[in-house]
């Protein structure tokens, strides 16, 4: 769980796995609008979650701050075991230039 204060209000972001010693909300930030509602939306990882069979894959969760829900899951580009995806994550504005948002999500 992971408590987040937005001005006058306090937002709590669950982990949609729920699992114990996950590292959820060790890597957190604030992205563009998302979910296009015109508000910034969370990206929060959990680098010691399991994903695709793999043990401490890691993932990345983006959550719509207007409700607290959980948008997309990202996962590892290149799933392995033991891979600590989100162990750092960081807004990186648009890269690209595509009108959406961009974010680095590190491994270690």
């Amino acid at each position: 769980m992971s408590q987040v204060w937005t001005g006058p209000q306090i937002s709590t972001l669950n982990s949609p796995d729920r699992i114990q010693f996950s590292s959820f909300a060790l890597a957190l930030t604030l992205v563009g609008d998302i979910d296009g509602d015109q508000i910034p939306d969370y990206v929060v990882c959990g680098y010691n979650q399991p994903a695709g069979g793999n043990a401490h894959q890691g993932r990345a969760f983006v959550f719509g701050r207007r409700t607290s829900k959980v948008l997309p899951t990202l996962d590892n580009p290149f799933p392995q075991p033991n891979a600590a995806f989100g162990f750092s994550v960081s807004a990186a504005g648009d890269v690209n230039q595509d009108e959406a948002p961009d974010l680095l999500v590190g491994v270690f």
